[in-house]
């Protein structure tokens, strides 16, 4: 299904195989296949890494097309096409939908997740501000752009956060292996780098990096958790009905790595300091 579904022209494979080949062999040579699916099982279960599943290759992208800013790049890494199998069918699908199952993702979280829209995020955020109103309760709200998120992310922490979600204990170790263990090319339009730099003792490179099919989804289960500490050590925002029998509490909005806080205080003096502690608490 990895194979039927994806587009020819997306960027893969620093060895050369791009999809386009592996869809031939999907409709003319499906053995081929199967071995080749059978070797990517073999890889996971006993955690070894195919030396050529260690090789990335990283460009920029500009996220605005035609307007190439230096503070505007994307860094995009390629990785072998049978990595990216194991990381979107193991991760993307398998752990989310397993999560979402046993309703371990908070609510707070809308990217990336089947049946949520970002206009969903915006339309709580502004019900937030309208209820609040009719409380005549003073409030603060705070907008954050986690910048870099994916390549933030602790790769061994992230493997043993995956436990909690109901991953098996190979899974954590393949996650953190195959991180610790690539070697990074730089690739620009007069071609690829001879040099490389890989994960050292004095370089320790713990980002999950963006392009690869596990980054989203452990961002989603990251935020999940830090929802969870948000909401045991943070007031937030909390609103009731007339008659006190209803009560809810709003820490946090998320549509991917964009972030909105939100708090009120039914004591005005401390308010600015309980956001400066939710605050804290979210960055650390």
């Amino acid at each position: 299904m990895f194979v039927r579904d994806a587009t020819e022209k997306t960027s893969a494979s620093p060895s050369g195989r791009h999809y386009g080949h592996f869809k031939v062999i999907q409709k003319y040579l499906p053995d081929i296949l199967k071995d080749v699916h059978r070797i990517m099982k073999v890889s996971m279960s006993h955690n070894v890494l195919i030396p050529r599943y260690c090789k990335t290759v990283t460009t920029l992208m500009a996220k605005e097309p035609g307007q190439p800013k230096i503070h505007r790049l994307r860094p995009l890494h390629l990785i072998e096409i049978e990595l990216q199998a194991i990381a979107k069918s193991q991760w993307s699908k398998k752990l989310i939908r397993h999560s979402e199952y046993k309703r371990l993702i908070t609510d707070s979280q809308y990217g990336g997740r089947a049946g949520n829209q970002a206009q969903s995020a915006v339309l709580n955020k502004v019900l937030a501000y309208d209820t609040n109103n009719l409380y005549v309760k003073n409030y603060t709200s705070v907008d954050e752009d986690l910048k870099a998120n994916f390549d933030r992310e602790l790769s061994h922490l992230g493997a043993m956060e995956d436990r909690y979600y109901g991953a098996p204990i190979n899974q954590g170790e393949y996650l953190h292996k195959a991180t610790s263990s690539q070697e990074f090319f730089i690739k620009t339009k007069y071609g690829i780098s001879d040099g490389s730099y890989t994960f050292s003792k004095d370089l320790k490179i713990w980002g999950l990096g963006q392009g690869i099919g596990w980054s989203g989804s452990r961002w989603i289960l990251t935020s999940s958790t830090i929802t969870r500490a948000m909401e045991s050590h943070s007031y937030g925002l909390k609103l009731h009905s007339p008659d006190k029998s209803v009560f809810i509490q709003k820490i946090l909005d998320m549509f991917a790595d964009d972030t909105s806080q939100i708090c009120n205080s039914f004591f005005n003096s401390c308010l600015l300091e309980q956001t400066k502690q939710n605050l804290q608490l979210h960055l650390h």
